[in-house]
């Protein structure tokens, strides 16, 4: 069945028996016609680097950015129960799949042993090596692999479909590269 789909995708690819009789013929017709064996040969190295482990992960890793459409990056430095609060509202808040990374810049043993808490985040960083906001959103940034990420402090409390309204943004506006919100306080 696979070679079926692969022949009516990639036409000339390959020769597909149907039985024993067929088998025969085909493999006559390669022994006695180089240039068919140089062409099926040619078109089936041309299927092949369709399916080469490069291309089969990157069409993978294109899945999950399509999957995961945001990955909502924490930068945080001594803020553990600020950064508590803004975990459970976005697991509450967040309706698309969404992957969160804590970035963190040189936390106490506190937060630490809060990171051990957490399931399904992915904590980058060290205890104790001090990082600046920059850096640590820098890194997490690196370590971003869905299609667009959201940078938020660790005392940001978001609400209902914040995302879906940012997400909207881009897709609507093929201009935009950066996209933010208002706080409570900016908006007075």
């Amino acid at each position: 069945d696979a070679y079926i789909r692969i022949e009516k995708e990639f036409p000339g690819c390959c020769l597909i028996a149907n039985n024993l009789e067929e088998w025969e013929k085909y493999l006559r017709e390669l022994q006695e016609n180089p240039t068919l064996y140089k062409d099926l040969s040619q078109k089936g190295l041309e299927v092949a680097k369709k399916f080469s482990l490069s291309s089969v992960t990157q069409k993978w890793i294109s899945l999950f950015k399509e999957l995961n459409k945001i990955d909502i990056i924490i930068p945080t430095y001594n803020n553990t129960e600020y950064l508590k609060l803004c975990i459970n509202s976005i697991k509450k808040n967040t309706k698309l799949l969404y992957n969160i990374i804590v970035s963190d810049a040189g936390n106490n043993i506190e937060t630490w042993n809060f990171y051990k808490t957490l399931s399904n985040i992915k904590i980058l960083g060290e205890q104790d090596k001090r990082l600046n906001f920059s850096e640590a959103c820098n890194i997490a940034i690196k370590n971003s692999n869905s299609k667009y990420f959201a940078i938020l402090n660790s005392d940001v409390i978001v609400s209902k479909d914040w995302d879906q309204n940012i997400i909207k943004k881009f897709e609507t506006n093929s201009n935009l590269a950066i996209c933010g919100v208002l706080s409570n306080c900016d908006r007075g």
